[in-house]
């Protein structure tokens, strides 16, 4: 079997596996959005939302920002579930091994928000081309080529104190002292 198509049938199941954990896709919920996350300083895109079910435990999920800004929620940088449910708190559901989660705010219609996004495809993707890159450079030593290659490796130095190995070469010479120089000037003499 091609050393390319051995390594797409094994990365692209485990790629595709750490997408779907990357989406939530094992979580699960049913309950009432009361409270978020302060923000952050610098700001963000998501925003981590506290779940509470009808009998009172409290989950966490992260949700993107644009989602999270009209819902009637305060801030809590505890997240700890309140004794009682707002009379306003939006609905949410999402069921297991799904990759989208319901949102219906009190009076309102139901929206279906995806759980994953370009984020969490692009690295599922990253991940492939990484160990893609592995793969070659312990096939062949470089993260380009699939092609078993022999690689020749210089011979190993002696260590301190050792004389070194000996080798196939022509055996250098002795130094000796250095020729004469020529004199300037005087010409040949007869």
């Amino acid at each position: 079997m091609h050393p390319l198509l051995r390594y797409v049938l094994v990365a692209t199941p485990l790629a595709i596996l750490a997408f779907l954990l990357l989406s939530d896709v094992h979580r699960a919920w049913d309950g009432h959005v009361v409270s978020i996350r302060p923000v952050p300083e610098g700001g963000s895109v998501t925003r981590t939302v506290l779940i509470v079910d009808d009998d009172r435990h409290g989950t966490e999920a992260v949700w993107p920002t644009e989602f999270v800004e009209g819902l009637p929620v305060q801030v809590d940088p505890t997240a700890t579930p309140p004794l009682t449910i707002p009379d306003d708190a939006a609905r949410t559901q999402k069921p297991r091994w799904s990759l989208w989660f319901t949102v219906q705010p009190n009076g309102g219609s139901a929206r279906a928000i995806p759980t994953y996004s370009a984020r969490t495809l692009s690295v599922a993707l990253l991940l492939w081309m990484v160990g893609l890159a592995i793969h070659n450079m312990l096939r062949s030593g470089s993260p380009f080529s699939w092609v078993r290659g022999d690689l020749s490796l210089p011979a190993s130095q002696p260590t301190t104190g050792q004389a070194p190995a000996p080798s196939a070469t022509k055996a250098r010479s002795r130094k000796g002292p250095p020729p004469p120089r020529r004199r300037r000037g005087a010409g040949r003499r007869r």
